[in-house]
């Protein structure tokens, strides 16, 4: 779910933020963390954060901003971005990112000519830009998903685990594995 997560955002029209090691799903949880000077300033930021976790309903387990064990737990393993799960995550970003570069559609399409399809009952999702379709499939089973307009010339530019087209059907279709995701297109 998080690559698929990571294709709508990363061929969206908007420029997208990421989070420190996100492109890479690493595991460290980041904690709120300050280095005030004036102890003023320090405790109405704690007094806010235990405020904001009592009104989430989390845990009275509230990091201290300022205690340096919040900065250490909030601190990147770069020894991650190896690790197979991880790299693979952080190959599929990159893969992203030089789509969003090199294919004219995800740089210059216009929001308002941007088309989404969400099928709740599938669990699917369709966003096309151009002549390139972001096409998620959210359920853990496969699925055959009808592709929407002339696929003619498309290529898958990028999947996230298994996808074929079939274009000897009207529409064209293409197949994902559960929580797949492909990038279909003309570069």
């Amino acid at each position: 779910m998080a690559a698929i997560g990571a294709a709508l955002l990363l061929t969206s029209p908007y420029t997208p933020m990421l989070f420190m090691g996100e492109e890479w799903a690493a595991s460290t949880k980041w904690q709120y963390f300050t280095d005030h000077a004036e102890e003023w300033l320090a405790e109405a930021i704690r007094e806010g954060r235990e405020a904001e976790f009592a009104a989430h309903g989390w845990s009275d387990d509230v990091p201290d901003p300022q205690d340096e064990s919040t900065v250490e737990a909030s601190t990147l393993n770069w020894h991650e971005v190896t690790a197979e799960s991880h790299a693979r995550m952080h190959d599929w970003y990159q893969t992203l990112l030089r789509l969003r570069r090199e294919v004219p559609a995800l740089r210059d399409t216009p929001l308002g000519e941007s088309r989404v399809e969400h099928n709740r009952e599938l669990r699917t999702i369709i966003v096309q830009r151009g002549n390139v379709s972001v096409v998620a499939n959210r359920d853990e089973a496969e699925q055959v998903i009808e592709l929407p307009g002339d696929t003619e010339g498309q290529d898958v530019l990028a999947a996230w685990g298994s996808a074929t087209v079939d274009r000897s059907s009207t529409p064209a279709t293409i197949t994902l594995g559960g929580h797949d995701v492909a990038v279909i297109g003309v570069v």
